[in-house]
């Protein structure tokens, strides 16, 4: 809408969110097949009320009626890219300086987020081209998924994830490409 978007970037919708649509509308009728009446789905339900006794049951299930546990691919193929790159974040907790915000908060602007917990700038020289759609938050923060940097797309997905030197560099799996890939040149 603001003309800044790789041409591409709407192209990501069919790989991203059919399949997810897909999944709901099974989901959808797993849930309606489980409300038929007969025997043969009360014996079903009750079979499952024991599993969902279970904690690990009741997160997977929490997991997908919140999407949380949907996880894309965000990365090219081939690519080695850590684990949490096209999951989405909890509400992870940031102190930049004596600030403290959330990433709920941070994302309530409608850009993307870059997290630092690195004690260096690099991340943040490196996004610099793109602070009018990129906001970067650095500092220390709570629950960091394994991850120096995180590159957040304004839907709560995270879109890159690496080290503070691939975020200076400027080679494949670089920040730099991500934030071209995602926001523009």
């Amino acid at each position: 809408m603001q003309g800044w978007a790789p041409d591409n970037l709407l192209d990501t919708y069919q790989q991203e969110r059919s399949p997810v649509a897909q999944w709901v509308l099974g989901y959808s009728r797993a849930q309606l097949a489980l409300l038929r009446p007969g025997r043969d789905v009360t014996a079903l339900r009750s079979l499952l009320a024991g599993v969902l006794e279970g904690p690990e049951a009741n997160k997977y299930l929490a997991e997908l009626v919140t999407g949380i546990g949907i996880r894309y691919a965000l990365a090219d193929d081939g690519e080695d890219v850590p684990d949490v790159v096209g999951t989405m974040l909890g509400d992870l907790v940031v102190k930049d300086g004596a600030q403290e915000t959330t990433l709920t908060r941070a994302l309530h602007t409608g850009k993307g987020v870059l997290l630092d917990f690195t004690a260096t700038a690099e991340a943040a020289k490196a996004a610099q081209p793109w602070s009018e759609r990129v906001r970067t938050l650095s500092g220390t923060g709570t629950g960091t998924p394994g991850a120096e940097v995180l590159l957040v797309r304004p839907d709560g997905y995270v879109a890159w994830a690496g080290r503070a030197a691939a975020a200076a560099s400027t080679g494949e799996g670089s920040l730099r490409l991500a934030l071209s890939r995602w926001f523009g040149d």
